[in-house]
C-alpha cells in the first residue's frame, strides 16, 4: 500500500510540475517566435547569432 501511495503522489507532483514548467515554456517560444519575425523584418538583418 505505502508504495501505491508515493507513486500517486509521484503523479501528482509531476502533473503541478507540469503546469508551472509549461506556461515559461509557452512565453520562451512566442518571445523566440517575436524576435525571429522582427530580426527577419529589419532590412539590416544578420542572423550570424543564428548559427
Amino acid at each position: 500500500m505505502k508504495g501505491s501511495i508515493t507513486l500517486r503522489k509521484l503523479l501528482e507532483f509531476i502533473k503541478e510540475y507540469k503546469k508551472v514548467f509549461l506556461i515559461p515554456l509557452i512565453l520562451m517560444v512566442v518571445l523566440t517566435l517575436i524576435i525571429f519575425v522582427l530580426s527577419s523584418l529589419s532590412p539590416e538583418s544578420d542572423f550570424k547569432y543564428l548559427g
